[in-house]
């Protein structure tokens, strides 16, 4: 168009309507480096009307359409290039931004994860604030506005990040209550505030995420019916009692999926387990008091395996499932009659997961690894030496052997150990795995 018009054809000069087209399908697109061709397209347009061409001057839909490029792009310093777009908007002449121009711009600082994120999310929405009060209607805090600060927040690494995101909270509740519909709280704003305190690693964290899942389910039975505990409530909350070095901890997993599963019967209820749940449920017993934790562990194991029998192919034990499991029984138990339990488990589970068909795409290097340390952490001598070798047999054979696996074993078995089973002396170097046959690692490149 602009090519033609250039050329003489007066009847195709470009104007707003024909940039905005193209600025709206590069913010829609999922392109490498489609933010910059935006940005680009937006300047064009500040330099024709600063020429001369009035057709061509941005409007609000130009600069949100950046912003929102900036917004969903996951390059360094995106979120500080959408707020340099919303700032350049606002000094605009006669043209300002609105709600949806701070909510991109509150949401790309959300999940930037850059340092300082959190606090630029803050100056932001003080800003935003602001302009509201001194009479800009335009701009108003709503509840996607408060979401994306807590968001920014939960996702932070900052001291009192859950209290802070906690505290926004009851704002928004407050607000609410007092008349402000549109900042109403929803799942979504409870959800990230556990999410935080799950995160927070804080002295009683588990607790106040436990009291915010039961604030939810208060609001929903009274008849708010925007906020209902779904599944991901669940889950983080049993992650953060999974943190929590109380010694009842368990026992409160437990007794979360339990809940899970009984309101997951009523109709509209969203919290039926997942492979998530039970797999942050095994990991709590790694750290946990609890007698027989290996038994415990595989029954969890043996659960989600039922549910895939059962046509739920999505309950599939991962790598991370066995893994934790292996995890289970590699660490500290209470007597000698336990640890030898935890080894036959583990070696049950290992031999399970060799022969099951939907097992095979999760064997790689980590599955091995957890494993090497149950042979390690329970077993001794000879029989150790024999157990690590099927065990290395079976990795040789699904091809995944890396110097992660090499420095665990050269750093348990002794040197003779070491060469009866790679047939290669024990000192590891970079050119260990080259001397050993390739076909021992030829997967290695699926196992990043």
């Amino acid at each position: 168009m602009d090519k033609l018009y250039k050329e003489g054809n007066k009847e195709v000069k470009p104007n707003v309507v024909s940039f905005n087209s193209v600025l709206d399908s590069w913010a829609k697109s999922r392109d490498k480096g489609s933010a910059h061709r935006a940005e680009k397209i937006l300047q064009w347009m500040e330099k024709l009307y600063s020429g001369g061409n009035k057709d061509a001057k941005p409007d609000r839909i130009s600069y949100n359409a950046v912003i929102n490029s900036w917004a969903k792009s996951n390059e360094k310093m995106s979120a500080q290039r959408a707020e340099d777009t919303l700032r350049r908007m606002y000094n605009v002449n006669d043209l300002r931004p609105n709600t949806t121009s701070f909510n991109s711009v509150l949401d790309s600082w959300a999940k930037s994860g850059e340092k300082g994120s959190a606090h630029q999310a803050e100056k932001t929405f003080e800003w935003m604030s602001t302009l509201h009060q001194e009479g800009n209607n335009d701009v108003k805090p709503d509840v996607i506005s408060y979401n994306s600060l807590i968001n920014a927040w939960a996702k932070s690494d900052e001291k009192g990040m859950a209290q802070r995101a906690e505290a926004i909270l009851r704002k928004m509740d407050n607000l609410y209550q007092n008349g402000n519909k549109e900042v109403k709280p929803n799942t979504i704003s409870f959800n990230s505030v556990i999410d935080s305190w799950a995160k927070s690693g804080d002295k009683g964290s588990a607790e106040r995420a436990n009291e915010i899942l039961l604030w939810m389910e208060n609001l929903h039975i009274q008849g708010n019916y925007d906020i209902q505990p779904n599944t991901i409530s669940y889950n983080s909350v049993i992650s953060a009692w999974a943190r929590s070095t109380n010694n009842d901890a368990f026992q409160k997993i437990i007794s979360l999926i339990k809940q899970m599963e009984d309101r997951a019967l009523q109709k509209g209820c969203d919290t039926l387990p997942n492979k998530i749940t039970y797999t942050i449920a095994i990991k709590s017993l790694q750290n946990s008091i609890q007698d027989d934790k290996a038994v415990l562990a595989r029954r969890m194991l043996a659960k989600m395996k039922l549910m895939m029998k059962s046509g739920k192919v999505e309950f599939s034990p991962d790598e991370r499932a066995y893994s934790a499991v292996f995890s289970v029984c590699s660490s500290k138990h209470k007597n000698e009659n336990d640890r030898r339990n935890a080894l036959k488990h583990a070696l049950e589970v290992f031999v399970e997961a060799q022969n099951c068909k939907h097992a095979i795409r999760y064997r790689r290097s980590h599955f091995y690894a957890a494993m090497l340390h149950v042979c390690f952490s329970n077993s001794r001598g000879v029989e150790q030496e024999a157990i690590v070798k099927k065990v290395l047999k079976c990795c040789f054979d699904d091809g995944v052997l890396n110097g992660f696996i090499l420095t665990i074993v050269n750093s348990k078995l002794s040197a003779e150990s070491f060469e009866r089973i790679f047939g290669v002396h024990s000192v590891i170097s970079s050119d260990t795995l080259q001397s050993l046959p390739a076909a021992w690692s030829r997967n290695t490149s699926k196992d990043l």
